[in-house]
């Protein structure tokens, strides 16, 4: 996890790093990328994360990757963009010919006024973008358009 403000965005000397947490889980940040530290273990992909401000939690959706995993598309939630993570909420199982689903893409702005956020996802096979809903907490999902 990285961050920099507006004003220094094309500076690359401006960014800092998450490198450590202070005993009362606030971040700490150094300049030196070499120690920045993992919010999430593993080989994660396709990554995306939002706030939903209904629910007051970030979002963080992404493929998992991981050695005897199904290649799920999960998605995680916390207080604080820096963590803890909640365990992962599985939206799809990749899984035997249904082993073709990659990215949980979000936005901000794909957020109503009750809480459900929407992201799109799209397939090896055909590369067509499917929106989906979902609710923070709630761990199911809704296809609204299959087209």
């Amino acid at each position: 996890l990285a961050r920099v403000s507006k004003e220094e965005f094309e500076n690359f000397k401006a960014i800092e790093y998450l490198v450590g947490y202070e005993n009362d889980g606030s971040p700490i940040w150094g300049k030196n990328p070499n120690e920045a530290i993992l919010i999430l273990e593993g080989r994660n992909r396709n990554s995306s994360v939002i706030y939903n401000k209904y629910a007051q939690k970030w979002v963080l959706g992404y493929l998992n990757c991981n050695e005897g995993s199904k290649y799920p598309l999960e998605v995680r939630h916390c207080d604080n963009i820096w963590g803890p993570y909640s365990e992962p909420s599985i939206l799809f199982e990749n899984a035997g010919e249904n082993r073709n689903h990659y990215g949980v893409y979000m936005n901000e702005r794909w957020v109503d006024d009750n809480g459900n956020y929407y992201f799109i996802y799209s397939r090896w096979t055909r590369s067509d973008p499917y929106v989906y809903r979902s609710f923070v907490g709630k761990g199911t999902v809704d296809l609204l358009d299959e087209e």
